[in-house]
């Protein structure tokens, strides 16, 4: 019965995620959306009951606080900021921050229960234990390490009594324990909650980083798409602290990374007015929970929208991200970037490079070049090595630390439209550079 529950809420909470651009997923099962809170009227929603024992199967995390303080969030919402004292489940940071719907009146289905959200009382000083829903999705404008409260659940650790849901005593929704008993001691609470969420699923660990190695290395999926119809744009829903967002189905034109196909669908949340319809991007992304995969959001908020002119670069990070850090190469005299530099086709007579990053006066185990052939298709770029490893090169490091690579057969040149790696070892790692023969 529980599980069925469960699932249902989530079930709820993702129609309003499609239906209003909230971002709200934890509580609020249905929503009448007639009213807009830019207009400062109260919007109200609905839940199913759930008791203190059920709600904390859905917390991905548990924590005891002590309260810091609290501020508006945006038009309508209230941010609460507390210190971590103690994690009993989940990977919450050391500061933590929840947010609160000022305008969403909240009736607990069969039963004469209405709470708002943004009413909670803290006290300077006094330690809580809350159970937490963290904000996972990426399109968020809240604090990395912000959380959702799960039914305005309070618990007062050091008076029991005081601790409340749904606004009204805890005592009340409590089934195996009595929150007014004098012997109920601290340490009794935090290792029955503990037992409770036992089995729960963690939170997440967030991507914290906007360098594309991370990024792709972190994301489950890496998919070049083409942008299908609008299932739902943020200008049809109602305004939102949180962020406006557009749901579009998207083409899979070809599985990067992931065990999607090439013609598969995805629902895919994108920030608004961010991609168009028709248009072709490569994007990281993983499922929202709770969804059963039916709906895709980004990794990172910093960034998972790539074009297709990163592909030769994706395409490398993916063929060697196992290889471990890539420090970074310096071409002398390159004209593009420093992974791509491009070279008429004549004689490989010399090439200079000049590393730099971790390796920097390091001697390279060995140094292979390779050529491969480029193939645009309709699912995409593909690089096939034509020769694995061109064994005639020779290499040579002067005292400024540059590297000279050259050929040691006089007949061998570039061909023309041909790609060419070369990469130098350092044991188990290595560091490449791309040549575009033209």
């Amino acid at each position: 019965m529980i599980k069925k529950t469960i699932v249902l809420l989530i079930i709820l909470s993702i129609m309003i995620l499609t239906a209003c651009g909230d971002i709200h997923t934890q509580t609020t099962g249905q929503i009448d959306a007639g009213n807009s809170p830019e207009g400062g009227s109260t919007i109200l929603a609905s839940m199913i009951y759930f008791t203190f024992e059920e709600i904390a199967a859905l917390a991905t995390d548990v924590v005891v606080v002590q309260y810091v303080t609290h501020r508006p969030f945006g038009r309508s919402a209230t941010e609460f900021e507390f210190i971590v004292n103690e994690r009993i489940f989940g990977n919450a940071a050391d500061r933590i921050f929840i947010y609160a719907n000022d305008n969403i009146t909240t009736s607990v289905m069969e039963t004469d229960i209405s709470f708002r959200e943004n009413e909670l009382s803290f006290t300077t000083g006094t330690q809580y234990l809350l159970l937490l829903e963290k904000i996972e999705t990426t399109h968020s404008n809240t604090n990395e390490d912000g959380f959702w409260i799960l039914g305005n659940l309070v618990i007062d650790l050091e008076n029991p009594s005081r601790s409340t849901m749904y606004n009204e005593p805890l005592s009340q929704h409590a089934t195996e324990i009595n929150f007014n008993s004098r012997n109920l001691s601290r340490e009794m609470i935090v290792s029955y909650i503990g037992e409770l969420t036992r089995n729960n699923r963690p939170s997440r660990e967030p991507i914290r980083s906007d360098r594309l190695e991370d990024i792709i290395e972190a994301s489950p999926y890496v998919l070049i798409v083409e942008i299908g119809e609008p299932r739902r744009l943020s200008t049809d829903g109602v305004s939102s602290d949180w962020r406006s967002t557009d749901i579009y189905y998207t083409l899979v034109i070809n599985a990067l990374k992931g065990d999607m196909e090439a013609g598969d669908i995805v629902r895919m949340v994108f920030l608004a007015d961010t991609v168009r319809q028709g248009e072709r991007h490569i994007i990281a992304i993983e499922p929202i929970p709770g969804t059963y995969s039916y709906f895709y959001m980004f990794t990172t908020r910093y960034n998972s929208l790539f074009t297709l002119d990163q592909l030769d670069e994706i395409l490398y990070i993916l063929d060697y991200q196992s290889e471990g850090p890539v420090p970074s190469v310096t071409i002398i005299d390159a004209t593009t970037s420093n992974l791509v530099h491009e070279i008429g086709a004549a004689q490989l007579e010399e090439l200079r490079f000049q590393l730099s990053g971790q390796f920097i006066g390091q001697l390279p185990t060995n140094i292979m070049v390779r050529e491969h052939r480029s193939n645009w298709t309709a699912t995409g770029r593909h690089l096939t090595n034509v020769n694995p490893r061109i064994p005639q090169v020779g290499y040579s490091q002067n005292d400024d630390g540059i590297w000279s690579v050259y050929s040691l057969r006089e007949d061998w040149r570039f061909n023309p439209g041909f790609t060419y790696s070369v990469e130098f070892f350092f044991g188990n790692q290595s560091v490449i550079v791309w040549l575009i023969a033209s």
